[in-house]
């Protein structure tokens, strides 16, 4: 016969791995799933708030994870700097209302480690941390692959080519389209992308740490609200200094280091 410490911790497991996988949903829908009595269940996702896996922006609005999930499974390093960089990443979504994103590389995909999603009352489509995008289809992706060294980024589009090849017009016969793409991308800076179904537009900067490309930092807005031109006025310029405060702030995280860390105009140029 299980303790009812056991019961709890496996009903507390339940209700998390449900909103793992219905990332924004209410009490009474997350109940239904996990087939808890909706008082249960509201104390469950209580705990979870107070602890600090999940929040909670309205009042009677539906539970998101947090980016504490992420310690779960990335272990303490991982879980520290995604913390540390959380303030610095809210506070840009709060300037501008838009969601932010951070990501950073894992394999031929790009992993999101942090969003705002939860807290942006503009979050068309909203993810969450753990969502994973091919390098080569969004802006973070590309802006990562556009500040690989050399070696690196031909050996990314050489494995992203023999997988999809012609099949993307994005990535083309032997990533010619892909390598011409990020090439353009190196020379300017950034990435646009815009979702064609959806009309929203994304803009992204490389992260770097230790000089060397570490993810990428992205904004999502309206295509019919923001042109490109006025993103590029508007967010071009916060989203750099975010960027450098995330660098310093991984590397500090990683390894404590007597003065800051930086990447000058002419290293992000071409």
């Amino acid at each position: 016969m299980q303790t009812s410490s056991i019961q709890s911790l496996k009903r507390g497991l339940a209700v998390l791995e449900c909103v793992n996988r219905r990332n924004g949903a209410g009490i009474n829908e997350i109940a239904a799933m996990v087939g808890l009595a909706r008082g249960t269940t509201y104390r469950i996702l209580e705990t979870l708030r107070r602890e600090g896996y999940l929040v909670k922006p309205e009042a009677r609005g539906p539970y998101w994870l947090s980016s504490r999930v992420s310690s779960l499974s990335d272990g303490y390093h991982a879980e520290a700097w995604v913390q540390a960089i959380t303030p610095m990443v809210e506070e840009l979504s709060r300037k501008f209302l838009w969601p932010v994103t951070v990501a950073t590389p894992d394999g031929i995909d790009m992993n999101l480690r942090l969003t705002t999603d939860y807290m942006s009352p503009l979050s068309k489509r909203r993810f969450s941390a753990g969502h994973r995008h091919p390098l080569w289809e969004m802006s973070t992706g590309r802006v990562y692959l556009a500040y690989c060294s050399p070696d690196q980024q031909e050996t990314l589009i050489g494995v992203i080519a023999a997988a999809v090849g012609a099949k993307s017009q994005t990535v083309g016969k032997d990533g010619a389209n892909l390598l011409r793409l990020v090439q353009a991308i190196r020379k300017v800076g950034y990435a646009f992308y815009e979702h064609e179904s959806t009309k929203v537009t994304q803009i992204a900067v490389p992260i770097f740490v230790r000089r060397e490309v570490f993810g990428a930092i992205t904004i999502r807005y309206f295509s019919s609200v923001v042109t490109r031109p006025q993103a590029l006025e508007k967010f071009l310029a916060p989203l750099r200094k975010v960027a450098d405060e995330i660098g310093a702030t991984v590397e500090a995280t990683a390894r404590p280091r007597s003065g800051p860390s930086a990447i000058s105009d002419t290293a992000r140029g071409s």
